[in-house]
């Protein structure tokens, strides 16, 4: 399909801007989810203010190794979730296409 000649739009709609947005969905979805998962400061000041010994330390411990468990675990589907993304990226683009049918 020839590209409408306004301004970066070669569709219908940007799809440099769908792209932006389905990358950003990527970096939200992923990166800053497993990002906030490894910021456990908080929880631990918590702890410390009010909790020695070694239940704390292993409280600690068992905490960090769950919280990178669910991070990598987030991390391994990055693959089957950008693969979704562009799915729905890929139906703007033919819902874009079928608007105006070609004669």
């Amino acid at each position: 399909m020839g590209g409408l000649g306004i301004g970066e739009l070669t569709e219908g709609y940007s799809r440099t801007g769908a792209a932006a947005y389905v990358a950003e969905l990527n970096t939200k979805a992923i990166t800053d989810t497993c990002n906030l998962l490894r910021e456990i400061n908080g929880i631990r000041t918590a702890l410390e203010a009010g909790w020695q010994g070694q239940a704390e330390l292993n409280f600690v411990s068992n905490l960090q190794k769950a919280v990178e468990t669910t991070a990598q675990g987030i991390e391994s589907l990055k693959g089957t979730l950008e693969g979704q993304f562009a799915a729905i990226e890929e139906s703007w683009a033919n819902q874009d296409n079928e608007m105006v049918p070609l004669e």
